[in-house]
């Protein structure tokens, strides 16, 4: 069953934009499978072009096989579903632009409140930023109506666990095993991480520092013992005057 349209009906505009991208994006059910499995898309595929950045060049490195994993997203239920698919594919889009039926009360009466308009705090839920946009913030839970701003910029879907991974620097040689390995967990160990390139450059400084420590500490032992051998030698030729 289509989990997209079950409370509001799919509009012209909507089965036409539907029917446009079902020509260059690849189309997966919501519908949860026979085996109960908690991800949408492949846990293993191929990659489509060659990298189109520095980034993407570094982050690919070691990879076995030239393969991508873990390009997958939470299974979500038919509410959260529609609520999806109804916020336009723009930048900025947010709450405000579902349909009101669709929200919680919560949001319902934050739009129906004035005093709310402004309020920062809201503007992340159900947000989409831009493609041009850096991650606002990684967060341990993809849940699509938290203020973490986490739907993909141009596609009616969160980002997958490998482009949240990637936001925190994790290298595509670092998977995860979808048999074995619940999303939940591995949202939650890709949220809870330190950014790898942070730690790197964290790392670096104060490797730098204990460097600078024990260089200082080696000079201090040597003039010690220059001086130790100034005073034996005075001391010698004091005693044999």
């Amino acid at each position: 069953m289509d989990k997209s349209h079950v409370i509001n009906p799919e509009t012209a505009a909507q089965k036409s934009n539907r029917l446009n991208r079902d020509k260059n994006v690849t189309q997966y059910s919501c519908s949860v499978s026979s085996k109960a499995l908690d991800y949408v898309g492949f846990a293993k595929q191929a990659y489509l072009t060659d990298p189109l950045n520095e980034y993407q060049r570094k982050m690919r490195k070691s990879v076995p096989s030239d393969h991508l994993q873990n390009y997958t997203i939470h299974q979500l239920s038919q509410k959260y579903t529609e609520q999806l698919c109804n916020i336009p594919l723009r930048a900025g889009a947010n709450y405000k632009n579902i349909p009101k039926n669709l929200l919680t009360k919560f949001l319902q009466q934050a739009l129906d409140n004035p005093r709310n308009g402004g309020q920062d705090e809201l503007r992340g839920r159900y947000g989409r930023q831009s493609v041009k946009q850096g991650f606002k913030v990684v967060t341990t839970k993809l849940n699509i109506s938290s203020v973490g701003w986490i739907l993909h910029p141009y596609l009616h879907r969160t980002y997958s666990a490998r482009e949240s991974a990637r936001a925190q620097g994790f290298p595509d040689s670092f998977t995860w095993d979808m048999d074995n390995t619940k999303m939940t967990d591995i949202h939650k160990q890709i949220g809870n991480a330190v950014p790898i390139p942070l730690a790197r450059a964290l790392g670096n400084e104060l490797w730098k520092v204990l460097q600078d420590k024990s260089r200082a500490r080696r000079e201090v032992n040597h003039d010690g013992e220059m001086v130790d051998r100034e005073e034996v030698k005075l001391s010698s030729t004091t005693s044999s005057k």
